[in-house]
């Protein structure tokens, strides 16, 4: 996969996150070839896992070239779908920081 390796402190943002109560563990986002504005949250599939689908990037709208900028875009989505996912607030809060965080660093 492209930049892998620059994505992969992403997965590490919400490893802080007490899931104890939680109906799931895992948030799994789809990108699929919908337009800008597309958001779904489709919900808990199978056991402890909480899907949503986003738009897949476009050149348009990103440079797939560009590491940082790509990063970057997938942070943003992210924190779009932490949004989606109907968490306490506390919790989509400092998740949120977190992806920011994680996004001003990169």
């Amino acid at each position: 996969m492209r930049h892998s390796a620059a994505l992969a402190p992403l997965k590490q943002v919400g490893a802080f996150v007490n899931t104890f109560g939680l109906s799931f563990d895992i948030l799994q986002i789809v990108f699929l070839d919908r337009s800008e504005d597309y958001a779904r949250a489709v919900g808990c599939k199978g056991d402890r896992l909480f899907q949503i689908e986003l738009p897949a990037p476009r050149e348009e709208t990103v440079n797939f070239g560009d590491e940082k900028a790509f990063v970057s875009y997938i942070a943003a989505n992210l924190q779009k779908a932490v949004k989606l996912c109907g968490l306490p607030k506390e919790i989509e809060s400092e998740l949120s920081e977190a992806i920011a965080q994680f996004r001003s660093n990169g």
